[in-house]
């Protein structure tokens, strides 16, 4: 394996068909590279990847295993065989020349996956092909300087925009210049999963922030050409969240990603995210939280105006209108947190405002 250094990628060389050298020779284009799992080789965990594939002499990121495709059919597997061994993992890979993955993304949790951590065994075929091209710790585009453990800003097909950490810097020449990198997910293209609870969920939910990513354990080859730029991606460690209800490390009133959540491709599973309120649901950085300081729940300011609504709904149920009854919840520095219920009598055009305590929909106490 060749020192790893630096190298500056060029444009050309890497368009197509019909690409030339300097000296007005065909080039030799880069092959069509494949991913091979060891789970998906020993069946363990749904095949989630399927061996994706990628093209280097493509102009944008194939994510050929990511969004639009087929979920795979899901199938009982195990760790022993029919004859009642365990399967040696490790002793399998180094037979099969395969390379772990260690992951860094992983949610700081103490429920994160059923299955184990983002951690993968892989290798990209043609392996002799891929082993034989120099190896680099970092390379430079447009002036940019981008190392292995980094993440990128990638540009595919259309207008799609697509995030990914560096794994590894291959290349053969500075016109041939690829790529290994591990995706991170924008929530409205998650395929159909599993949550941590056993629910099957697809795309965005409810509690995802509008700069949220998930990490993810999906890698493929592009060619370096396609990196728009560098990107930022926070981690947002929701055990960090401190009295005042700030993040240590979080995403709130910022405008860059960030990531909690990961997507094991292994099994099509979701890891867990922490449960706020008393509805169970998880957190969306992007709406406010309020907090009691009695039982120390946090409860969503929705949940609470929602509550605050039914019940004066079913309290004067005769009185107002259906749908005329609004709960607003309002919360200034140095002050208690109030209800503002705005309510309209059935017959009249003309709304009531009235105030209330703000009570915890759990201990029922009043907030302040």
């Amino acid at each position: 394996m060749a020192k790893r250094r630096r190298l500056k990628p060029e444009p050309g060389g890497s368009d197509g068909d019909g690409a030339t050298s300097d000296e007005g020779e065909p080039a030799v284009l880069d092959p069509v590279w494949k991913i091979q799992y060891l789970d998906e080789e020993l069946g363990i965990g749904n095949g989630g990847g399927s061996g994706s594939t990628s093209s280097s002499s493509s102009s944008s990121s194939s994510r050929t295993s990511g969004p639009g495709r087929p979920t795979p059919k899901r199938r009982k597997v195990s760790l022993e065989p029919e004859g009642g061994d365990a399967i040696d993992i490790a002793a399998k890979a180094r037979e099969g020349g395969y390379t772990l993955d260690m992951n860094p993304q992983m949610p700081h949790s103490e429920r994160v996956f059923k299955s184990g951590s983002l951690d993968r065994w892989y290798r990209v075929q043609p392996d002799r092909v891929w082993e034989s091209l120099s190896q680099y710790l970092t390379f430079e585009w447009h002036g940019i300087k981008h190392a292995v453990g980094g993440c990128v800003d990638v540009h595919g097909e259309g207008n799609e925009r697509y995030v990914g950490r560096i794994v590894d810097i291959r290349a053969r020449d500075a016109q041939h210049v690829n790529l290994l990198v591990c995706w991170l997910y924008f929530p409205r293209e998650l395929p159909v999963v599993k949550t941590y609870g056993g629910r099957s969920v697809h795309g965005k939910q409810l509690y995802h922030g509008k700069s949220e990513v998930l990490a993810s354990n999906h890698m493929d080859i592009i060619p370096a050409y396609s990196v728009n730029g560098p990107v930022t991606i926070d981690h947002w460690n929701e055990k960090h969240d401190d009295e005042d209800g700030e993040t240590v490390d979080g995403p709130k009133g910022a405008s860059r990603l960030y990531w909690r959540q990961a997507y094991d491709l292994k099994t099509g599973e979701l890891s867990y995210v922490e449960q706020r309120c008393a509805c169970k649901q998880p957190e969306n950085p992007d709406k406010p939280l309020i907090r009691c300081d009695k039982c120390k729940l946090w409860l969503h300011t929705e949940c609470v105006e929602q509550a605050a609504k039914e019940a004066e709904t079913k309290k004067h149920k005769q009185k107002f209108a259906k749908g005329r009854v609004k709960a607003t919840l309002e919360v200034k520095e140095g002050k208690m947190p109030k209800l503002v219920i705005q309510s309209c009598r059935k017959g009249s055009s003309k709304a009531e405002s009235t105030e209330t305590l703000v009570h915890c929909l759990d201990c029922k106490q009043p907030i302040e």
